[in-house]
Protein backbone atom coordinates (compact mmCIF):
# COMPACT_ATOMS: atom_id res chain seq x y z
CA UNK A 1 0.00 0.00 0.00
CA UNK A 2 1.42 3.40 -0.97
CA UNK A 3 2.23 5.74 1.84
CA UNK A 4 0.57 9.11 1.20
CA UNK A 5 2.09 10.78 4.23
CA UNK A 6 4.99 12.00 2.10
CA UNK A 7 2.57 14.25 0.20
CA UNK A 8 2.31 16.44 3.29
CA UNK A 9 6.09 16.83 3.68
CA UNK A 10 7.56 19.99 2.18
CA UNK A 11 11.18 19.48 3.30
CA UNK A 12 13.25 16.36 3.74
CA UNK A 13 15.23 15.84 6.91
CA UNK A 14 18.99 15.90 6.44
CA UNK A 15 20.49 12.65 5.26
CA UNK A 16 23.29 12.97 7.77
CA UNK A 17 23.13 14.74 11.11
CA UNK A 18 20.25 16.84 12.44
CA UNK A 19 18.13 19.38 10.58
CA UNK A 20 16.45 19.80 7.21
CA UNK A 21 17.83 19.55 3.72
CA UNK A 22 16.28 19.92 0.27
CA UNK A 23 12.60 20.65 -0.45
CA UNK A 24 10.44 17.56 -0.93
CA UNK A 25 7.61 19.21 -2.86
CA UNK A 26 6.81 22.21 -5.04
CA UNK A 27 5.46 23.99 -1.97
CA UNK A 28 8.84 23.60 -0.33
CA UNK A 29 10.60 25.03 -3.37
CA UNK A 30 8.25 28.03 -3.36
CA UNK A 31 8.99 28.65 0.33
CA UNK A 32 12.75 28.40 -0.24
CA UNK A 33 12.74 30.61 -3.35
CA UNK A 34 10.53 33.19 -1.60
CA UNK A 35 12.89 33.24 1.37
CA UNK A 36 15.92 33.76 -0.86
CA UNK A 37 14.06 36.46 -2.82
CA UNK A 38 13.34 38.36 0.41
CA UNK A 39 16.97 38.17 1.53
CA UNK A 40 18.47 39.11 -1.82
CA UNK A 41 15.76 41.14 -3.55
CA UNK A 42 14.82 42.93 -0.35
CA UNK A 43 18.10 44.82 -0.49
CA UNK A 44 16.88 46.56 -3.62
CA UNK A 45 13.32 47.43 -2.55
CA UNK A 46 13.23 47.60 1.27
CA UNK A 47 14.72 50.61 3.10
CA UNK A 48 17.86 49.55 4.95
CA UNK A 49 16.44 50.46 8.35
CA UNK A 50 13.65 47.90 7.79
CA UNK A 51 15.67 45.25 5.97
CA UNK A 52 17.03 43.68 9.17
CA UNK A 53 13.52 43.32 10.56
CA UNK A 54 12.30 41.78 7.29
CA UNK A 55 15.24 39.34 7.19
CA UNK A 56 14.73 38.23 10.79
CA UNK A 57 10.96 37.81 10.33
CA UNK A 58 11.49 35.83 7.11
CA UNK A 59 14.00 33.54 8.84
CA UNK A 60 11.66 32.94 11.78
CA UNK A 61 8.81 32.18 9.37
CA UNK A 62 11.01 29.74 7.46
CA UNK A 63 11.84 27.83 10.63
CA UNK A 64 8.16 27.73 11.62
CA UNK A 65 7.31 26.22 8.23
CA UNK A 66 10.18 23.75 8.54
CA UNK A 67 8.88 22.57 11.91
CA UNK A 68 5.31 22.46 10.61
CA UNK A 69 5.79 20.93 7.16
CA UNK A 70 9.26 19.43 7.33
CA UNK A 71 10.06 15.77 7.83
CA UNK A 72 10.27 14.72 11.46
CA UNK A 73 13.57 15.76 13.00
CA UNK A 74 15.89 13.06 14.23
CA UNK A 75 19.54 12.20 13.96
CA UNK A 76 20.15 10.40 10.69
CA UNK A 77 23.10 8.44 9.44
CA UNK A 78 22.21 8.15 5.77
CA UNK A 79 19.15 7.22 3.72
CA UNK A 80 18.10 7.19 0.09
CA UNK A 81 16.07 10.04 -1.36
CA UNK A 82 15.26 11.44 -4.79
CA UNK A 83 18.26 13.80 -4.92
CA UNK A 84 21.72 12.45 -5.65
CA UNK A 85 24.77 13.95 -3.92
CA UNK A 86 25.81 15.44 -7.27
CA UNK A 87 22.44 17.18 -7.71
CA UNK A 88 22.61 18.61 -4.21
CA UNK A 89 26.17 19.81 -4.81
CA UNK A 90 25.13 21.57 -8.04
CA UNK A 91 22.14 23.23 -6.38
CA UNK A 92 24.34 24.33 -3.49
CA UNK A 93 26.81 25.90 -5.92
CA UNK A 94 24.03 27.78 -7.73
CA UNK A 95 22.66 29.19 -4.47
CA UNK A 96 26.17 30.21 -3.37
CA UNK A 97 26.60 32.11 -6.62
CA UNK A 98 23.43 34.08 -5.86
CA UNK A 99 24.27 35.02 -2.28
CA UNK A 100 27.27 37.16 -1.38
CA UNK A 101 28.46 37.78 -4.98
CA UNK A 102 25.19 39.58 -5.70
CA UNK A 103 25.43 41.66 -2.52
CA UNK A 104 29.07 42.44 -3.31
CA UNK A 105 28.10 43.55 -6.81
CA UNK A 106 25.35 45.75 -5.39
CA UNK A 107 27.76 47.35 -2.91
CA UNK A 108 30.28 48.12 -5.64
CA UNK A 109 27.56 49.54 -7.89
CA UNK A 110 26.20 51.78 -5.11
CA UNK A 111 29.73 52.98 -4.30
CA UNK A 112 30.41 53.87 -7.93
CA UNK A 113 26.90 55.28 -8.51
CA UNK A 114 25.66 56.70 -5.20
CA UNK A 115 22.04 57.92 -5.34
CA UNK A 116 21.91 61.70 -5.55
CA UNK A 117 18.30 62.39 -4.63
CA UNK A 118 17.21 62.01 -1.00
CA UNK A 119 14.77 59.14 -0.63
CA UNK A 120 15.92 57.43 -3.83
CA UNK A 121 17.25 53.86 -3.90
CA UNK A 122 20.04 53.62 -1.35
CA UNK A 123 20.63 53.79 2.39
CA UNK A 124 17.41 55.38 3.63
CA UNK A 125 17.02 56.12 7.35
CA UNK A 126 15.86 59.22 9.24
CA UNK A 127 19.48 60.02 10.00
CA UNK A 128 20.64 59.79 6.39
CA UNK A 129 17.66 61.75 5.06
CA UNK A 130 18.18 64.87 7.20
CA UNK A 131 19.94 66.81 4.46
CA UNK A 132 22.05 66.45 1.33
CA UNK A 133 25.34 66.29 3.23
CA UNK A 134 24.20 63.45 5.50
CA UNK A 135 22.60 61.67 2.56
CA UNK A 136 25.78 61.72 0.47
CA UNK A 137 27.93 60.55 3.39
CA UNK A 138 25.49 57.76 4.21
CA UNK A 139 25.52 56.38 0.66
CA UNK A 140 29.30 56.30 0.40
CA UNK A 141 29.94 54.86 3.87
CA UNK A 142 27.14 52.26 3.79
CA UNK A 143 28.31 50.99 0.40
CA UNK A 144 31.86 50.60 1.75
CA UNK A 145 30.59 48.63 4.75
CA UNK A 146 28.40 46.52 2.45
CA UNK A 147 31.41 45.69 0.27
CA UNK A 148 33.44 44.63 3.31
CA UNK A 149 30.52 42.65 4.78
CA UNK A 150 29.82 40.88 1.47
CA UNK A 151 33.53 40.08 1.06
CA UNK A 152 33.65 38.49 4.51
CA UNK A 153 30.44 36.60 3.77
CA UNK A 154 31.87 35.42 0.45
CA UNK A 155 34.97 34.12 2.23
CA UNK A 156 32.73 32.21 4.64
CA UNK A 157 30.84 30.77 1.67
CA UNK A 158 34.01 29.55 -0.03
CA UNK A 159 35.37 27.94 3.14
CA UNK A 160 32.05 26.29 4.03
CA UNK A 161 31.45 25.06 0.47
CA UNK A 162 34.72 23.11 0.39
CA UNK A 163 34.74 21.99 4.03
CA UNK A 164 31.10 21.17 4.87
CA UNK A 165 28.23 19.14 3.53
CA UNK A 166 26.09 21.14 1.06
CA UNK A 167 23.12 21.54 3.42
CA UNK A 168 25.25 22.78 6.30
CA UNK A 169 27.25 24.99 3.95
CA UNK A 170 24.05 26.68 2.75
CA UNK A 171 22.83 27.23 6.31
CA UNK A 172 26.15 28.70 7.45
CA UNK A 173 26.38 30.89 4.35
CA UNK A 174 22.83 32.28 4.66
CA UNK A 175 23.24 33.02 8.36
CA UNK A 176 26.64 34.63 7.74
CA UNK A 177 25.29 36.75 4.91
CA UNK A 178 22.28 37.95 6.91
CA UNK A 179 24.43 38.87 9.91
CA UNK A 180 26.95 40.67 7.70
CA UNK A 181 24.27 42.74 5.97
CA UNK A 182 22.41 43.52 9.20
CA UNK A 183 25.64 44.92 10.67
CA UNK A 184 25.68 47.53 7.91
CA UNK A 185 22.87 49.41 9.65
CA UNK A 186 24.29 49.97 13.16
CA UNK A 187 27.79 50.64 11.81
CA UNK A 188 26.51 53.24 9.36
CA UNK A 189 24.23 54.87 11.93
CA UNK A 190 27.11 55.14 14.40
CA UNK A 191 29.31 56.69 11.73
CA UNK A 192 26.58 59.18 10.76
CA UNK A 193 26.12 60.26 14.37
CA UNK A 194 29.85 60.93 14.71
CA UNK A 195 29.92 62.61 11.31
CA UNK A 196 27.04 64.90 12.27
CA UNK A 197 28.88 66.01 15.40
CA UNK A 198 31.99 66.61 13.32
CA UNK A 199 30.30 68.89 10.80
CA UNK A 200 28.13 70.54 13.43
CA UNK A 201 30.17 70.99 16.65
CA UNK A 202 27.42 73.12 18.19
CA UNK A 203 25.17 70.06 18.25
CA UNK A 204 27.40 68.38 20.82
CA UNK A 205 27.14 71.42 23.09
CA UNK A 206 23.36 71.29 22.80
CA UNK A 207 23.34 67.64 23.81
CA UNK A 208 25.41 68.19 26.96
CA UNK A 209 23.63 71.36 28.09
CA UNK A 210 20.86 70.74 30.63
Amino acid sequence: MEDNSQEKIWFYAKRYGFGWGMPASWEGWIVLITYMAILIGGVFVIPMMYYAIAAVCATLMLFLILFWKGEKLQWRFGKNDQFSPKQIKVFSLLVHLLLSPLILTLGIWLYCNPPQDIGNLGYRTPTSMQNDVMWDEAQVYSSKVMIIAASISLLIQIISYFSMKPEMSLLVSVVGMVLAIVLVIPLTELHLQNYELKINPGLQLELVDP
